[in-house]
This record gives C-alpha cells, sequence and structure tokens, in this order.
C-alpha cells in the first residue's frame, strides 16, 4: 500500500478523495502538456529523499499556522529538521497567524528569512506572513487588507542576482471559514480583478498559495465553488494540489492550494503535502525548476520562394517526369515504395523551381516550432494586440 493509500485509508481511499476524480480525468490524463497533476503525501524520509534530486529548483512551503505564537518553536524545529537534511524552503507562507499590524514580530524571526508581515483585518484569527529566503530580493507589491471577507498579501521575488526575467509573484491568501453565499461571491469578484491585474503584470512564474475555506473536493456539489474555480482557470490559474489538505477525525477537505500560472517553470514543477502536524492543516509545498533556458527565436529563417509562377513552373515539371508510368501497377506491390516515388519527385520539383531564400524571422509569419500553424500565428497577432491595448487601460504597479 502506498503512502497514499494509508493515509486516505480511513477517508475512503484516494478515487473518493482525489480532485483529478472530481474532475475530467479524461481530459487532465490525456491533456498536452498536463495542466494539473496528481499530488502525493510526504514523509520526512519521502520528501528528503525528493529534494536530493531537485537541488537547484526554487522551493514555496504553504500552511495554516493557526497562530504564530503558539506554533513558532514546532516551525522553528521544522526548518533546523529540513536544514539538518541540507534543504532550505526559499519562500513560506502562512495564514492565520493571529497577529496584528503593530505587533512586534521580532520575536518570529527565522534565521536565514526576511519577514514580511500583515496584520489580521477580516477576522480574529487572521493575519500573514510570507518569510523569504535572504538570498534574494524581496519587495511587497500589494497589501490586500481594504476587503471585508478576505485578505491577501503580494509578494515579488528576483530570483537570478536582480535579473526581472527571473521573477516570481507570490500571492498570500486567506478567507474565514463560514463564510455564507453572498460573501463568497462578493469574495470571488473582488479576487478575480486582483486576479487579472496580476496576470497582466507579472511577466513570469505566478503562484497564489492560501487556505481558501473553499473545498475543492465539493466543485460538483456547490455552483459558488464551481464559479469560483471556474474563474481561476480563465486567468490560466490551475491547483497543485489534489488531496485533502486538513483533517479532522471524520472527514478531510481541500481547501489549502497553490494556484499557479502555466509557465514552462510550472510545467517542470512538483508538488506535494507534508505528513507534519503543525495545526490540522497538512503543510504543503512546490519545488520549482527556474533553471530551465527559454530558447530565444531564431534571427533569420529560411523559406521557399512562392508565387504563382514559380507553383506554375513546379505542376509543369511535375508533369514532365511522367511519374504515372514509373509507380508499380502491381496489386501486391510495396505501397511505401510508390510513395517514395511521388514523394521524391514532387520534393524535387519544388527545390528546382522554389529556391530558399534567408529572411528576417517575423513571429506573426514565421513558425518557431513545426507544430504551429497559420491558425495560431494569427491567434499570436490577435493575442499581442489584446495585450497591448490591455497595457494602456490598466494601471501599472509592477
Amino acid at each position: 500500500m502506498t503512502l497514499d493509500e494509508t493515509f486516505l485509508s480511513y477517508l475512503g481511499g484516494i478515487n473518493n478523495n482525489d480532485l483529478i476524480n472530481i474532475l475530467d480525468a479524461n481530459l487532465i490524463d490525456n491533456c498536452e502538456p498536463q495542466l494539473i497533476r496528481r499530488s502525493s503525501y510526504y514523509d520526512t524520509d519521502k520528501f528528503t529523499e525528493l529534494t536530493q534530486t531537485k537541488k537547484s529548483s526554487f522551493s514555496v512551503l504553504s500552511t495554516n499556522i493557526q497562530s504564530i505564537n503558539s506554533k513558532f518553536n514546532e516551525l522553528e524545529a521544522f526548518i533546523e529538521e529540513l536544514s539538518s537534511n541540507n534543504f532550505k524552503f526559499n519562500v513560506i507562507c502562512l495564514q492565520e497567524t493571529w497577529t496584528s499590524e503593530n505587533d512586534d514580530l521580532s520575536q518570529f524571526s527565522l534565521h536565514g528569512y526576511d519577514c514580511i508581515a500583515q496584520g489580521k483585518t477580516c477576522s480574529k484569527n487572521g493575519g500573514l506572513i510570507v518569510y523569504v529566503d535572504n538570498n534574494y530580493r524581496s519587495e511587497v507589491k500589494l497589501k490586500l487588507n481594504m476587503y471585508e471577507h478576505w485578505e491577501g498579501l503580494i509578494v515579488q521575488i528576483q530570483i537570478n542576482g536582480g535579473n526581472i526575467s527571473k521573477s516570481i509573484t507570490i500571492g498570500n491568501i486567506y478567507i474565514p471559514p463560514r463564510t455564507s453565499n453572498d460573501n463568497l461571491n462578493a469574495f470571488i469578484n473582488e479576487f478575480s480583478s486582483i486576479v487579472s491585474l496580476l496576470e497582466h503584470n507579472c511577466k513570469n512564474t505566478l503562484i497564489i498559495a492560501g487556505d481558501f475555506n473553499i473545498n475543492l473536493l465539493k466543485l460538483n456539489e456547490n455552483d459558488i465553488y464551481s464559479s469560483y474555480f471556474d474563474s481561476l482557470i480563465s486567468h490560466s490559474l490551475f491547483p497543485q494540489i489534489t488531496f485533502p489538505t486538513r483533517f479532522t477525525r471524520t472527514n478531510g477537505t481541500l481547501i489549502d492550494n497553490f494556484f499557479c500560472k502555466l509557465s514552462q517553470s510550472m510545467l517542470e514543477s512538483t508538488a506535494g503535502i507534508l505528513i507534519k502536524k503543525l495545526s490540522d492543516h497538512q503543510p504543503y509545498f512546490m519545488l520549482i525548476n527556474t533553471s530551465l533556458k527559454t530558447e530565444p527565436p531564431p534571427k533569420f529563417v529560411k523559406i521557399n520562394v512562392l508565387n504563382d509562377n514559380a507553383m506554375h513552373k513546379v505542376k509543369n515539371e511535375i508533369k514532365s517526369y511522367d511519374i504515372y508510368n514509373k509507380l508499380n501497377k502491381n496489386p501486391n506491390a510495396d505501397t511505401n515504395l510508390n510513395y517514395d516515388i511521388i514523394f521524391n519527385d514532387i520534393v524535387r520539383a519544388k527545390d528546382k523551381h522554389m529556391p530558399t531564400k534567408l529572411v528576417k524571422f517575423n513571429k506573426y509569419k514565421h513558425k518557431k516550432s513545426m507544430w504551429i500553424t497559420q491558425g495560431i500565428l494569427r491567434s499570436i497577432q490577435y493575442r499581442d494586440k489584446l495585450y497591448k491595448k490591455t497595457k494602456i487601460n490598466t494601471s501599472k504597479f509592477f
């Protein structure tokens, strides 16, 4: 029995507690690239083994701490335990710190981290902290402390010596439990506006972590939950955690998650849930491959000369080859050999009358990959027009 099966056995097993099964499993399994993948549970040994193969990854941990004051010693011991195994999370997001804006947080300093905090605003149990590895430069971009039913903190982290092209934007969100339908609808509308702003202004990786108190395992049973999920997906934000994160004696709920904007880094990421008792929420993590290099488009490309005159010459050339008489007309003949005869003569005619020439690459005219079609090229051009229009009408804060 796997660790996942063991951990979920008292709740009815994996099949009853997996977001993949709630969604269209066939669509997800056959989708390329794979946008939502099954997460797993990790004990200390399994997590240590994983991190040994992901040493160059950028790592994020998130959890509802349920009072930093009462859990800080446990958190500190956990971080030291990881350090003894030569591992350090680059970012730690905490919800429900129960701290106020004017509290002295010096007592909650973690060695090797900068502490970015926001006092509770939407609930007496609110409060957010983002710890950032002090080897990186971080900057608060938004403090979302003006809303009645939720709170958030947006931080931008530069992970490559100040190179803006290698920045990661981290959102830390908290919604209190027992929220009414009206309050949830208000949150969805307000949060969607923030996500739109982030989506248009974050050039690189966007990760939104938090305790959302919206159980994704109940998507098909609650229209508001479904609307919330659809809103995130419409902004290309996909959940990375698929198993329950909060447990009671009788059930498990998937209310904590990372929602990530699709990027090459996300496609190479690993997400999971740690079996660690800090509160009744299990800590969950992401390891992101930030060392991936995107190949720049070519400066020049070779294209064939294509015009009506060239096409006319090609057709006449092919006719002169008398291809039909070259074919083996025996019913038992190898069709592949006949195919090769036709193909080779067509290529010969094309090369003769449609020579290649070197031109400057234009992303709206030329394919960077073989699978790109003319329709995709038109869509890229239309997308860029809409993006420019949006940039003009969107207030800039990045």
